[in-house]
C-alpha cells in the first residue's frame, strides 16, 4: 500500500492556495502542475468516493487547462487512483479516509481573508438574488477591503459586494449580516 499526505501552501501564481499531494514521500504533482484550491479539492472528495477526481490544474492556475484527473476506485479495504498515464497507486481505504477527513476539517492554513470567505460563503450558500441568480463564491482577494459575493444563473454572472476592514473577522461578519438583512429574504 502506498501512502498519501497533503501539503497546503500559498500559491502566488494563481492567487490562491494550493492542495499538494504527496505519495510515498513524493510531490505526484510534480512541476507542471499546481494543486488544486483547498475549498475546491474539498467539495470534489466530499462528492467522490469512485469516479474522477482532479487533484491538479495547469501551471498558469487555470483549471480546464493541463488538468491532472485520476479515476478513483474503491473495493472494500482498498482505494486505488489511476493517473491518465496508467500508473496506479492503492491506499488502505479507513486510512484514506482519514486523511481526506484531517485535509477537509483542517482550516489552519486560512490567512483572515480565506476564513472571511469561507464564512461569508457558508452564509449565503442558500441564496438567489432578486433576478435568480444562485450563490456560487466570495473573495477577499479581488479588491482590498471589499468582498465580492458571485451569483449565476448558468449564463451570467451578478457580483455584488460590501466592504469590511481587511483585517478582523468581526468587521466581515457584521457587515456580512448588514448586507444579508439588506439584500436577502429569510425563507
Amino acid at each position: 500500500m502506498n501512502t498519501l499526505e497533503f501539503f497546503i501552501s500559498e500559491s502566488l501564481a494563481s492567487n490562491d492556495h494550493q492542495v499538494r499531494v504527496i505519495i510515498d514521500g513524493k510531490d505526484w504533482l510534480g512541476e507542471d502542475h499546481l494543486g488544486i484550491d483547498p475549498p475546491e479539492l474539498f467539495e470534489e472528495l466530499a462528492h467522490v468516493s469512485s469516479g474522477k477526481l482532479l487533484i491538479g490544474r495547469c501551471d498558469c492556475g487555470c483549471v480546464g487547462c493541463a488538468d491532472l484527473v485520476v479515476q478513483i476506485r474503491t473495493t472494500g479495504e482498498t482505494t486505488e487512483w489511476h493517473d491518465p498515464s496508467g500508473k496506479m497507486v492503492s491506499f488502505e481505504t479507513s486510512d484514506y479516509l482519514r486523511k481526506v477527513d484531517a485535509l477537509t476539517n483542517d482550516h489552519s492554513w486560512e490567512p483572515v481573508g480565506r476564513t472571511v470567505e469561507r464564512l461569508v460563503s457558508e452564509k449565503f450558500a442558500a441564496t438567489s438574488t432578486d433576478q435568480g441568480h444562485t450563490f456560487q463564491w466570495s473573495s477577499t482577494r479581488i479588491q482590498d477591503g471589499i468582498i465580492s459575493l458571485s451569483f449565476s444563473n448558468g449564463k451570467e454572472q451578478q457580483l455584488l459586494s460590501f466592504e469590511w476592514d481587511s483585517q478582523t473577522l468581526e468587521s466581515a461578519l457584521t457587515n456580512a449580516d448588514v448586507f444579508y438583512r439588506e439584500n436577502f429574504h429569510s425563507a
